[in-house]
Protein backbone atom coordinates (compact mmCIF):
# COMPACT_ATOMS: atom_id res chain seq x y z
CA UNK A 1 0.00 0.00 0.00
CA UNK A 2 1.49 3.69 -0.36
CA UNK A 3 0.97 6.59 1.21
CA UNK A 4 -1.27 9.22 0.04
CA UNK A 5 0.14 13.03 0.25
CA UNK A 6 -1.88 14.93 3.03
CA UNK A 7 -4.98 16.97 1.41
CA UNK A 8 -5.29 20.49 2.46
CA UNK A 9 -8.77 22.26 2.03
CA UNK A 10 -7.87 25.22 0.29
CA UNK A 11 -10.02 27.39 -1.55
CA UNK A 12 -7.66 30.04 -3.78
CA UNK A 13 -8.80 31.28 -6.67
CA UNK A 14 -7.02 29.86 -9.75
CA UNK A 15 -5.95 30.32 -13.65
CA UNK A 16 -5.54 27.43 -16.01
CA UNK A 17 -4.46 26.97 -19.61
CA UNK A 18 -3.51 23.31 -21.48
CA UNK A 19 -0.10 22.76 -22.66
CA UNK A 20 -0.81 19.88 -25.11
CA UNK A 21 -2.23 22.51 -27.77
CA UNK A 22 -2.18 25.90 -28.90
CA UNK A 23 -4.79 27.28 -27.86
CA UNK A 24 -4.50 31.04 -26.37
CA UNK A 25 -7.87 30.44 -24.02
CA UNK A 26 -7.47 30.88 -20.29
CA UNK A 27 -9.86 29.82 -17.48
CA UNK A 28 -10.77 30.23 -14.00
CA UNK A 29 -11.80 28.19 -11.13
CA UNK A 30 -11.32 27.91 -7.49
CA UNK A 31 -9.09 25.59 -5.74
CA UNK A 32 -11.28 23.09 -2.94
CA UNK A 33 -8.05 20.91 -1.83
CA UNK A 34 -4.59 20.68 -2.38
CA UNK A 35 -1.53 17.93 -1.90
CA UNK A 36 1.71 17.60 -3.00
CA UNK A 37 0.48 15.19 -5.48
CA UNK A 38 -2.39 16.57 -6.73
CA UNK A 39 -5.07 19.74 -6.77
CA UNK A 40 -8.90 19.65 -7.08
CA UNK A 41 -10.56 23.23 -8.63
CA UNK A 42 -14.11 24.16 -9.06
CA UNK A 43 -15.23 25.15 -12.89
CA UNK A 44 -17.29 25.72 -14.82
CA UNK A 45 -15.30 24.15 -17.65
CA UNK A 46 -16.29 20.98 -19.11
CA UNK A 47 -11.82 19.43 -18.99
CA UNK A 48 -11.30 16.14 -20.44
CA UNK A 49 -8.81 12.98 -18.44
CA UNK A 50 -5.22 12.94 -19.69
CA UNK A 51 -5.06 17.26 -20.55
CA UNK A 52 -1.59 18.38 -20.17
CA UNK A 53 -2.52 21.38 -17.77
CA UNK A 54 -0.99 24.78 -16.30
CA UNK A 55 -2.51 26.39 -13.12
CA UNK A 56 -1.38 29.55 -11.44
CA UNK A 57 -3.10 29.52 -7.83
CA UNK A 58 -3.50 32.81 -6.44
CA UNK A 59 -1.86 32.31 -2.61
CA UNK A 60 -2.94 33.90 0.79
CA UNK A 61 0.14 36.55 1.64
CA UNK A 62 2.78 34.17 2.83
CA UNK A 63 5.60 36.70 2.57
CA UNK A 64 7.46 38.55 5.60
CA UNK A 65 6.84 41.49 3.40
CA UNK A 66 3.34 40.92 3.15
CA UNK A 67 3.90 40.63 -0.82
CA UNK A 68 1.52 38.40 -2.79
CA UNK A 69 3.15 34.61 -4.03
CA UNK A 70 1.39 32.50 -6.96
CA UNK A 71 1.80 28.59 -7.00
CA UNK A 72 2.40 27.31 -10.59
CA UNK A 73 1.43 23.83 -11.26
CA UNK A 74 2.39 21.69 -14.40
CA UNK A 75 0.62 18.74 -14.26
CA UNK A 76 -1.93 16.43 -15.86
CA UNK A 77 -5.90 15.99 -15.61
CA UNK A 78 -6.98 12.79 -13.99
CA UNK A 79 -10.67 13.04 -13.04
CA UNK A 80 -13.32 15.19 -13.95
CA UNK A 81 -16.99 15.88 -13.45
CA UNK A 82 -19.79 18.22 -13.90
CA UNK A 83 -17.87 21.59 -12.21
CA UNK A 84 -14.88 20.17 -10.94
CA UNK A 85 -11.40 18.66 -12.46
CA UNK A 86 -8.65 16.46 -10.69
CA UNK A 87 -5.31 17.02 -11.47
CA UNK A 88 -2.06 14.92 -10.52
CA UNK A 89 0.75 17.66 -10.09
CA UNK A 90 4.38 16.90 -11.72
CA UNK A 91 6.12 20.08 -10.72
CA UNK A 92 5.64 22.97 -8.53
CA UNK A 93 6.91 26.60 -8.28
CA UNK A 94 6.24 29.71 -5.70
CA UNK A 95 6.29 32.88 -7.69
CA UNK A 96 6.09 36.53 -6.77
CA UNK A 97 2.45 38.38 -8.34
CA UNK A 98 3.79 39.76 -11.64
CA UNK A 99 2.46 43.05 -9.78
CA UNK A 100 5.26 42.87 -7.22
CA UNK A 101 8.60 43.52 -9.70
CA UNK A 102 9.46 43.84 -13.61
CA UNK A 103 9.21 40.48 -15.66
CA UNK A 104 12.83 40.20 -16.10
CA UNK A 105 14.05 39.59 -12.24
CA UNK A 106 10.91 36.81 -12.08
CA UNK A 107 11.89 33.59 -12.41
CA UNK A 108 10.93 31.32 -15.47
CA UNK A 109 7.42 29.66 -16.00
CA UNK A 110 8.17 25.85 -15.15
CA UNK A 111 6.99 24.98 -18.48
CA UNK A 112 9.85 26.62 -19.95
CA UNK A 113 12.42 25.46 -18.40
CA UNK A 114 14.29 21.92 -19.19
CA UNK A 115 13.02 18.33 -17.71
Amino acid sequence: MTDRPMRFAMERPVEFWFTDIRDPRRFRGRTLNISSGGVLVQTEEQIGVGRKIEMVVRMATLTPDNAPVDLRLLGRTVRSGQGWVAAQIKKYQILPHPQNGPAETRPQPISARPS
